[in-house]
Order: C-alpha cells, then sequence, then structure tokens
C-alpha cells in the first residue's frame, strides 16, 4: 500500500513527475511477481492519478483522501475540518488496509517552514501531526531529497530510501519555431522567469518587492520580471495589487507548453526564492537549460543545484533577493555552467523504485 495523501495537490508539477516514475516501475514489478496487488491513498483531487492508474491492473483499491479545497482555504476553520478528518476518521477508515498490507509512505516534506499566514501555519502543523501519523502506521518510509529525510530523522522518524522525483527536459526545447510562441509582451532574452504557484511558501511578494526596488534604481536595465503558473492573472492581481501599474512585471498565469517552452529558452535567468520546498522541479528545469539561477539559500537548493545558482542569503527579506539579482547582472553574460540531469529521468528513478520493492515484497 503506498499512502501518497502527503502531497498537497494533485496537480502539482511534484506529484505528476513522481507518477512518471510510479507506473513503470509499477509495471516492470508485476511481470516479476504476479500476486502482489497495490492500495494507493491520494487525495480526492488528485483525478490526474486516477486516470494514469486505471488502466493497471494491479491496483486493486483506490482510497481517496477528502480535502476541502477552494478560495475559502484560508478561513480559519476550514483547516481544522480537513485534518480532523484526516487525523480521526481516515486512520479508522484505513485501519484494515494498514494491518493486512506493506505500507510504502512517500513523504514529499513536513511543510513545516512558517510563513506568514497564521491560518496557514495552523493548518501545516496538523497535517504535519497527520504526516507524522502515516509515518509511525508504515512499514518502509521513503523521501525525495536529504533535507526531507534529516527534517523525518528530527522526529524519530527514519526512512529507509531517498528517491528523488524524475526530471525529463523538455522535448519542446529543440524546436525551431519557438520564437512565434513568445507572448508578444515579452522582450526576447531579456527578462527574469519565475514557474511557480502562489503560495505562501513561494516567497512570491518578496520577489516583486525585490524587482520593482531593480526597477526603481535601474531604470536604464529593461529587464522585465515574467511569472507564470496554474492560477489566472486576476487572482495574481488580487493577491499582489500594487503592481497593476509596473508594465515591466508581466503576471501569465497558466500558460500552454509551446509558449512554456519558449519562456524556458529565451529568458535571461531563472528566480526561485521559495522559503521552502522538499524537492523542486523548477530547479532543475533551469539546471538542464544552463540557465542563471537565483535561489534562496535553503538546504534542498544545496542538494539539488550544488553552487551553480545565486543564492539569496535570507528569502524572508527582499533587499537579500534584490542583491542577488544584482550579482547575476554582474556576469550574466558570461555565466556558463552544465549539468547533467541523467541521474533524475523517470528510467533511472524508475529503476530505483523497482530496486525497493523487490527488497521489501521479495525478501532473499
Amino acid at each position: 500500500m503506498f499512502d501518497l495523501s502527503s502531497y498537497s495537490k494533485g496537480q502539482s508539477a511534484g506529484f505528476n513527475s513522481f507518477i512518471e516514475a510510479l507506473i513503470p516501475a509499477l509495471d516492470k514489478f508485476s511481470s516479476i511477481e504476479c500476486d502482489i496487488k497495490f492500495t494507493f491513498i491520494v487525495q480526492k483531487s488528485q483525478s490526474q492519478f486516477i486516470k494514469l492508474l486505471a488502466p493497471t491492473s494491479q491496483v486493486s483499491h483506490f482510497a481517496g483522501s477528502p480535502k476541502i479545497i477552494g478560495p475559502l482555504i484560508r478561513n480559519i476553520f476550514l483547516p481544522f475540518i480537513s485534518c480532523f478528518y484526516d487525523l480521526l476518521i481516515c486512520p479508522r477508515q484505513y485501519a484494515p488496509l494498514f494491518a493486512l498490507s506493506k505500507t510504502f509512505l512517500i513523504v514529499h516534506d513536513l511543510q513545516s517552514q512558517p510563513v506568514e499566514s497564521c491560518p496557514s501555519n495552523i493548518y501545516r502543523l496538523l497535517k504535519k501531526l497527520r504526516l507524522l501519523l502515516s509515518c509511525h502506521c508504515s512499514d518502509v518510509i521513503s523521501t525525495i531529497s536529504q533535507f526531507t529525510a534529516t527534517e523525518l530523522k528530527s522526529h524519530n522518524v527514519m526512512p529507509k530510501y531517498i528517491i528523488p522525483n524524475p526530471y525529463s527536459p523538455n522535448l519542446l526545447l529543440s524546436s525551431d519555431t519557438l520564437d512565434e510562441y513568445l507572448p508578444s509582451d515579452v522582450s526576447k532574452d531579456n527578462y527574469f522567469i519565475t514557474p511557480s504557484s502562489l503560495a505562501d511558501h513561494k516567497n512570491i511578494s518578496n520577489a516583486l518587492s525585490a524587482f520593482h526596488s531593480f526597477c526603481e534604481s535601474s531604470p536604464s536595465l529593461s529587464y522585465q520580471y515574467i511569472l507564470i503558473g496554474n492560477w489566472s492573472i486576476e487572482s495574481f492581481y488580487n493577491l499582489f495589487p500594487l503592481y497593476i501599474d509596473c508594465p515591466r512585471i508581466v503576471p501569465l498565469g497558466y500558460v500552454d507548453e509551446m509558449t512554456k517552452a519558449a519562456l524556458f529558452k529565451f529568458s535571461s535567468a531563472f528566480l526561485l526564492p521559495s522559503i521552502y520546498e522538499g524537492f523542486g522541479i523548477p530547479y532543475l528545469e533551469a539546471l538542464s537549460l544552463s540557465k542563471p539561477l537565483i535561489c534562496s539559500d535553503i538546504p534542498v537548493c544545496r542538494e539539488i543545484c550544488i553552487n551553480h545558482p545565486f543564492y539569496i542569503s535570507s528569502p524572508f527579506d527582499s533587499v537579500s533577493i534584490y542583491y542577488a539579482l544584482m550579482s547575476c547582472l554582474l556576469c550574466i553574460k558570461e555565466y556558463s555552467y552544465s549539468y547533467d540531469v541523467s541521474s533524475f529521468s523517470p528510467e533511472s528513478i524508475a529503476l530505483r523504485y523497482l530496486t525497493a520493492f523487490k527488497a521489501i515484497m521479495l525478501p532473499k
């Protein structure tokens, strides 16, 4: 049984990339030991997961962990209601499954870093308690980064495996016709880009403040700040109304894959100011393109990116982000490096899961 309910959103890049590795690993494993059946506990919102796993014959049971979603999630009461379900009702509902299964728990992150929103902090704390409960009910625990493994060990939970999320470079980036997909209001090779949600821990507010300061201090430099993600332009300006009249800050929200590839290819640098991450596919997207990368000096970034980025010493401070931007600009034209992402390929990650499955279910 796989408890995947620690993934907060079924449409997240981390969850989707994890599925890319899990499906082929299950397919390979079933050809070795066909009597093994797989059970999944996931959130109801993970509709893509249902579609991907439906054709897989080994899946004998599918359980959804209901979550309260929508714009009212920031209301102080809803996190309590949601986590009350997780902590008290779900364990009873799934207790027979835990008892009859070898439970392989995938831990994405503990969401333990404080953020500005008090209700969000309460929600994270309650989800953390639910996750720790799952940890103590599981036979085998795997994490997606050394950072998350260290977090778990601080709570006396010992993960057996560290298997990162898979990543495949976007094949669309090799297209010769990407120029025509670049939005007309975006200046080619003259912008920073942030692919991100608008969640508190993504730290978009401080990044916007830093870039606005950059625009005021360096009016002769015409760089733009492009933001993309699974959100609408209206929702962006509802959260950040101060930047409605700033023409060099361009929120695009959701874009199709061709436009996304064009924006990545012709960007000057990636800006990823997150306060915390469990892993982080956008880091690999920037590194695979050998683009200058400005990111927060947090453990998971050091783990993945090593010494390639321009690090933000204090992501809570917009001034630190501003200085990182300026440091990047000083050598942006000459900056170059190469980074091998092959160890993160879906095939490589699937093989690591396959090896773990064999060790758990087919002991010598």
